[in-house]
C-alpha cells in the first residue's frame, strides 16, 4: 500500500466512493437544469437555489441560466423581471419573491373588480356577472321559475328539453318529448 492510502481513514475512503458514485456528471446536471420543473408551490428563491445547485461548478450563471429561470415563472412575474437589470441571479430571485408575496397579498375579488373597471369591453363585465351573481338576479327572471325544470329556467322558451315537474307552458311537454 502507498502512503496516501494509509493516511485515509475508512470513513474518507467510503465517503469518496459514495460521492463519486452518486454525484451527477456535468452533462447530467446540464440536462436536469434544462428540464427542471416549473415554480409550482415553491418561492422563486427556492427555485433559484435548486437550479444553482445543478449548475456545474466551473460555470457562472449567465444570461442563458437566467432565461431558464425566467421560463419557469408565471408570465406576469416574468414581465416585471425582464424590465430590470440585476447584478446576479440571487438578486433576481429576491425581487421575484417580493412579486410573489405581493401577488398573494392582493385579494382576488379586488383583481376582478380592477380588471372589469379598466376594461372597456362589455363582455368582461358580463363574464364577471356570471361568476358572482347578485342577490337580486333571481328576482329578475320572469314567470314562476321556481316550478320550472332546469332547462326552462336556463333557456326559457328556447329550451328543447323538459323534465318533470315543470309548469312551463311552452314548446315542450313535461314528459320530455317535443311538441309537434
Amino acid at each position: 500500500m502507498g502512503s496516501a492510502a494509509s493516511s485515509e481513514t475508512p470513513y474518507e475512503v467510503l465517503k469518496a466512493k459514495l460521492v463519486s458514485s452518486y454525484t451527477l456528471s456535468r452533462w447530467q446536471k446540464v440536462s436536469k437544469l434544462i428540464h427542471h420543473p416549473g415554480l409550482g408551490d415553491r418561492r422563486p428563491t427556492a427555485l433559484m437555489d435548486a437550479m444553482l445547485a445543478l449548475l456545474p461548478e466551473d460555470e457562472k450563471p449567465g444570461c442563458l441560466f437566467q432565461g431558464l429561470f425566467l421560463e419557469r415563472l408565471p408570465v406576469e412575474m416574468r414581465d416585471h423581471l425582464v424590465s430590470r437589470d440585476f447584478k446576479n441571479p440571487s438578486e433576481m430571485a429576491l425581487y421575484a419573491d417580493s412579486l410573489w408575496d405581493a401577488r398573494k397579498a392582493i385579494p382576488t375579488d379586488h383583481l376582478l373588480a380592477a380588471a372589469s373597471t379598466s376594461s372597456s369591453s362589455p363582455s368582461r363585465g358580463r363574464a364577471q356577472d356570471r361568476r358572482s351573481p347578485s342577490p337580486n338576479r333571481r328576482s329578475q327572471t320572469p314567470g314562476p321559475s321556481n316550478s320550472w325544470c332546469y332547462f326552462h329556467k336556463s333557456f326559457g322558451p328556447a329550451a328543447n328539453n323538459c323534465r318533470p315537474p315543470c309548469s312551463f307552458q311552452g314548446n315542450a311537454r313535461a314528459d320530455g318529448r317535443k311538441k309537434n
